[in-house]
């Protein structure tokens, strides 16, 4: 009889995952965010299609926008996916990486170029393709493609926050006595998160400034206003805990002797609200990801959920705030 395989190794790499499905989509929306606010000056039907004597091919703006969202999907979906298998070389990934970026981002680019160049146009059979958005579009797509591929790491790699674990384990060995009197932690989303940010809120926002420039400013807004919500500070030391949204607003604080306990846990997001900080009845919780965290409970009552860069620091927060107590 067969024994059963040990080869528990992953084949396939979950983030990657998320973002070959996530991308697409978030870009899919600003498009449409962005393009749906110009259809009051578009000629109707609109152009789709160019020749050298100008359009023709005309569709209604939705059947336009149905055709740009699903192309967009449809591609940018596709070429992602090819980054998940973990069984490819690492270099191929990269690539792979860069090119379904790229590719989605000028789909973007020539769809926005098409109805930009029918702005105020009475009839669709005298508009262009706008170049200048064609070539300031292209161009940004070939950069922030770069960009990513070269931040894509389809492999774990020893990073900062392993030294200063090693570094705390060596003092504790060292001296076992040893105690900090404080502690503290910079807590925030991935890097890809923020990325996706700029790609879905500011680069449709630079292609609006000289079209409507108040969606614009308001398209900055609100990507700076998510992008504060999803990185906070943890400070804790033997009077108090305080967590402030952006290291300046403040979310949580609570003296030392006002807390029941402390845990360190695995939470899911979807059970606490989602990402971001997050207010309930008689409760609240700040997470920018599932995974690691501390569960906190005070003595008056309320309870508090917050996340943690790493499982070894919800456990070294939880053992201080816990010895504090």
């Amino acid at each position: 009889m067969s024994s059963p395989s040990i080869n528990s190794a992953p084949r396939w790499d979950h983030r990657a995952l998320r973002f070959a499905i996530g991308f697409p989509v978030v870009l899919s929306a600003a498009f449409v965010i962005a393009t749906s606010s110009l259809s009051s000056r578009l000629p109707s039907p609109v152009a789709i299609m160019w020749d050298g004597a100008g359009a023709r091919a005309f569709v209604p703006f939705g059947t336009y926008m149905l055709v740009a969202v699903g192309t967009i999907l449809l591609v940018g979906v596709a070429l992602l996916l090819q980054t998940v298998s973990l069984a490819r070389p690492v270099v191929m990934r990269r690539i792979l990486m860069a090119l379904g970026i790229a590719a989605d981002l000028f789909l973007v680019t020539v769809f926005a170029a098409g109805l930009v160049g029918q702005l105020n146009v009475a009839d669709a059979r005298n508009s262009h393709v706008d170049t200048m958005v064609l070539l300031l579009g292209s161009g940004a797509a070939v950069t922030l493609a770069l960009v990513m591929g070269m931040l894509y790491k389809p492999d774990e790699k020893w990073s900062p926050a392993d030294d200063r674990a090693l570094e705390r384990e060596l003092l504790l060995e060292a001296n076992p006595e040893a105690e900090d009197d404080q502690w503290s932690s910079w807590v925030h989303a991935r890097s890809s998160i923020f990325v996706m940010l700029g790609i879905g809120f500011l680069m449709p926002a630079a292609l609006l400034v000289p079209l409507v420039p108040w969606l614009s400013g308001l398209l900055v807004v609100v990507a700076l206003v998510i992008a504060a919500c999803l990185f906070y500070r943890i400070y804790a030391d033997q009077d108090r805990l305080q967590i402030r949204i952006a290291g300046v607003l403040p979310f949580l604080k609570s003296q030392a002797g006002h807390l029941d306990s402390a845990t360190a846990t695995t939470l899911d997001a979807n059970n606490h609200g989602g990402w971001g900080p997050r207010l309930h009845h008689n409760s609240r919780s700040i997470l920018v990801s599932s995974g690691a965290g501390v569960m906190l409970n005070f003595t008056d009552g309320r309870s508090a959920v917050l996340g943690t860069k790493t499982p070894e620091d919800a456990e070294s927060l939880a053992a201080h705030l816990n010895a504090w107590r």
